[in-house]
Parts: structure tokens; C-alpha cells; sequence
């Protein structure tokens, strides 16, 4: 191996060790080219799959808080979140989109009452909660491509199919849904009650959810990805302390051979 090869690869391993993730968090509607481009890559692996970056419980909420809700993250996710803030509006109108029909039908069949509240929740609310964790999926496909280029732009180009497509059906939804209320002699101004209850329901009912749900909730999902970042860091500290003794070793075993050369000699 050439020196220069060396040195890329001793540069290679510096820039690695000198990531922390913490480091890199960021929120609000900063551009993302101001991301160090070595570590991009690793930012956005690391926005997907973890919830541990400070060690504090509270700020690490709040800041899962931020990437990940649905109406929060729209202002307030990372800069270079693979679920993009475009991306996000979209997965944002075609949810409001889709919650407009039913709601219409809602406002007609059941009034403002609490049984239509009720309804609302369980038939407009929770269904565009399963939606957008969907259109998330579907967002953020194309980060899990990064081994072949063909595919990956096979993924980016169903990605964008399907959002074309989501968002067309969102827009004939939204008129067909003002046309049943007119039909109705109903004011479109009443339409916007239930609407907003339903999008109120969806952004309030995340909270618990994504706290409490296993596995896949904060609650849950920090907790194991704190235990294994400090496995990880006792295995490099033990690593270290190991290489440290076996050189401290080799030392003392050249420094022990050159006395037996000298008192040989």
C-alpha cells in the first residue's frame, strides 16, 4: 500500500472517530447545505434509527418531537432529515386532503354533537394517523437503497409516482367533498369544524402513541438505543485500553530483548 494510500486511509479513520451525532443536531428551517458533507450520510442514518443523541431524556424527547411529528416537523425537523420538508408538505396536504370527505360525511350524518366527535376520531383521526406513518415509509424509501444506484432510482421514481398520484386523488377528494356540502345546502364554513377536530385528534392522539407504543415508541426505543450506544462506546474503551496494554507490552519485551542483546554483546 503507497504512502498517499496510508494517508487517506489514517484521515479515513480520523474523520470516523471524531463523528458524534450529538454534535450535528440541529432543528428549524436552516438549509441543508450547511451539513458537513463527510457526514452527511451518517446524520441521516442517524436521524432514521436513533432517539439516543444527548443523553438527557427530555431533550432527546423534544427533539424526536421535532423530526417526527407530523405537524411540528414541518418547521422544526432537522435540515437534512430524509424525510425533507417538502416531503413533508405533501404527506401534510394529502392527509388534510383525505380527512376532508369524511368529515363532510360526518358533518351530515351526525351533526356537531359528541357522538360525531366520537366518530370523527375513530374514523377520520386514527386512519390518517396509519396514512402518514405510510407516506413516511414511502418518503424515505430510497435511503435504504444506497448499495445500487439503479435501485435507488427505481425507489425515487415509485416514490414519486405515488406522491403524484396521492396528491391528484387529494385534490379531486377536496372538490367532491365541497360538492356534497353544497349539494346538502350546507354552509362549506361548516365543513371547517369537523375538519379541524379530526386534524386537532390526529396531531394530539400522536403524543401518547409514539411515547408509549413498544418497540418503535420514544419510550422504548431510547431506552434500547442508549443501552446499546454504551455497549458500544465500554467496547471501544475497552478496545482502546487493550491495544494500549499490548503496545505498553511490546514495549517492555523490545526494551527487555535490547538488555539481553547489550548484556549478550
Amino acid at each position: 500500500m503507497s504512502s498517499d494510500e496510508d494517508e487517506e486511509e489514517h484521515m479515513r479513520g480520523f474523520e470516523m472517530e471524531e463523528y458524534h451525532r450529538v454534535d450535528h443536531m440541529r432543528v428549524g428551517c436552516l438549509q441543508e447545505e450547511g451539513l458537513p458533507k463527510k457526514w452527511k450520510e451518517h446524520i441521516q442514518d442517524d436521524l432514521l434509527a436513533h432517539t439516543y443523541w444527548t443523553g438527557n431524556y427530555l431533550i432527546d424527547y423534544l427533539f424526536f418531537v421535532c423530526n417526527w411529528h407530523p405537524f411540528i416537523g414541518l418547521f422544526l425537523s432537522h435540515p437534512g432529515h430524509p424525510w425533507s420538508k417538502f416531503e413533508r408538505f405533501l404527506t401534510f396536504l394529502i392527509s388534510c386532503s383525505l380527512t376532508m370527505l369524511p368529515s363532510a360525511l360526518m358533518l351530515l350524518w351526525l351533526g356537531h354533537g359528541l357522538v360525531g366527535k366520537g366518530a370523527l376520531f375513530v374514523c377520520v383521526s386514527l386512519p390518517v394517523m396509519i396514512l402518514e406513518v405510510i407516506l413516511y415509509q414511502l418518503a424515505v424509501v430510497d435511503t435504504h437503497c444506497d448499495d445500487c444506484q439503479c435501485i435507488r432510482f427505481l425507489a425515487r421514481l415509485i416514490k414519486n409516482s405515488c406522491l403524484c398520484c396521492s396528491l391528484t386523488f387529494s385534490i379531486s377528494i377536496v372538490c367532491f367533498s365541497g360538492l356534497i356540502v353544497t349539494m346538502n345546502n350546507e354552509p362549506l364554513v361548516d365543513l371547517v369544524e369537523p375538519f379541524c377536530w379530526a386534524r386537532l385528534y390526529s396531531w394530539a392522539v400522536w403524543f401518547p402513541v409514539m411515547f408509549f407504543m413498544p418497540c418503535c415508541g420514544f419510550c422504548c426505543a431510547w431506552r434500547m438505543d442508549r443501552d446499546a450506544f454504551l455497549a458500544e462506546e465500554a467496547k471501544k474503551d475497552s478496545d482502546s485500553e487493550g491495544g494500549a496494554a499490548a503496545a505498553e507490552a511490546r514495549s517492555e519485551a523490545r526494551s527487555s530483548s535490547a538488555l539481553c542483546l547489550s548484556g549478550a554483546g
